[in-house]
């Protein structure tokens, strides 16, 4: 893993959504010069595949959901299965690799 996989472009060919921007870290509309968005500060930011972008360029979102699934007697009533606390995602994507 080099340092450009995620401090890169937003539109440059690598970015998550490839575009024909500069490649490398010229410049990003996401702070840390990253190469696509990364909404771990909020952890009131509702899982989305918008949300994680930078995350998805590389981990395959289903897998990544469903390691992150909190366990049936966690659940409250009424709970969305989407909406998943920043840390419980860090964890999921670390069981990912």
């Amino acid at each position: 893993m080099l340092c450009t996989d995620c401090h890169d472009s937003d539109t440059g060919p690598k970015a998550p959504t490839p575009g024909t921007g500069p490649s490398g870290p010229h410049g990003s509309n996401y702070k840390h010069l990253l190469a696509g968005r990364f909404d771990m500060d909020n952890s009131n930011t509702t899982e989305s595949a918008a949300a994680y972008a930078l995350c998805y360029k590389c981990h395959d979102r289903t897998i990544v959901l469903r390691l992150s699934r909190p366990a049936r007697h966690q659940q409250r009533p009424g709970h969305r299965d989407q909406q998943r606390a920043p840390d419980q995602l860090r964890q999921a994507l670390r069981d990912a690799e």
